[in-house]
């Protein structure tokens, strides 16, 4: 029988280099926005969810099959994703669009029939789609519907500032507290910011506790974006409350607001929490008895 031609590229090797590839840019990128200095500081900039979605795909493609061997095609393929993440590092949406790319071709690749079967592959790109997720789709559908969503987020302000008796008046340009404070609400204070984190990280704790994706992940997903919205509205309530509450929960330029940072650790303990109960939830094994 005619010997097993030699393998000079593994198709695991590959994923990994051009994963490895996005994420240097994406640390990169994210790392070189501010030259933080102490990480108290800089926290919130840091975006820790893409950093530990990122772990869970690689984590995921250390148990994929070492021994299937790449093909000439899947080298270019992959190597061209490599290449282009280098002018992509300047902008977190377009090195988002490029993961995404990458993850699909994975994702397309473990359905081929001799990879079949190995799941490892498929949960590493699912991994790779939600970050594409997380930093192109999401901020490029919230600047297409940006005032229905502003507009929403005022709604429900509206709704918990009524129900706090907080003294605060919300109108169409912003939030208006008794001692004159006026606050606008923008991008970054959105909840949509925190709906976008909330779908990563179920996804990542998805592919942690197993390795396949159910009708039960959008109900668990639904679950985790209430959970942050109503995490982000009463942020919000508090911050509008008065120059004071504004200083303490905000900050004003180059302040380190104290009651922001404690907020920011217990938001993210918290999605962190709901996501890992989500994903568990969500399995389709979950509720199931082993067989003795």
């Amino acid at each position: 029988m005619p010997a097993n031609p030699p393998v000079f590229v593994t198709f695991r090797t590959l994923i990994l280099i051009g994963t490895g590839g996005y994420f240097l840019c994406f640390a990169i990128c994210v790392l070189g926005i501010g030259a933080p200095g102490m990480f108290w500081q800089a926290a919130p900039q840091l975006m820790l969810f893409p950093w530990a979605v990122f772990a869970v795909a690689f984590w995921r493609l250390s148990q994929f099959d070492s021994s299937l061997a790449a093909r000439p095609v899947d080298i270019a393929i992959v190597m061209l994703f490599a290449v282009a993440a280098i002018p992509l590092a300047t902008s977190l949406a377009a090195l988002g669009l490029g993961i995404g790319g990458l993850g699909a071709f994975a994702l397309w690749r473990s359905t081929m029939s001799h990879s079949r079967g190995d799941t490892a592959l498929k949960a590493a790109a699912v991994c790779l789609l939600a970050l594409c997720a997380n930093l192109f789709i999401s901020p490029l559908i919230f600047r297409l519907g940006y005032g229905q969503f502003i507009g929403f987020d005022m709604a429900l302000l509206q709704t918990a500032i009524d129900i706090a008796g907080a003294p605060v008046t919300v109108t169409p340009a912003g939030m208006v507290a008794e001692d004159g404070l006026r606050v606008l609400l923008v991008g970054a204070c959105s909840s949509f910011a925190g709906v976008s984190a909330a779908v990563l990280v179920h996804m990542g704790w998805a592919m942690v506790v197993r390795t396949e994706v159910g009708w039960r992940d959008m109900i668990a997903v639904a679950a985790t974006v209430c959970l942050a919205t109503l995490i982000n509205i009463i942020r919000l309530t508090l911050t509008a409350s008065g120059h004071e509450a504004y200083a303490f929960w905000h900050g004003a330029v180059g302040q380190t607001p104290l009651g922001g940072q404690i907020f920011w650790f217990l938001q993210n303990a918290i999605l962190l929490t709901g996501g890992y109960i989500s994903a568990t939830w969500a399995s389709p094994h979950h509720g199931q008895r082993r067989a003795a």
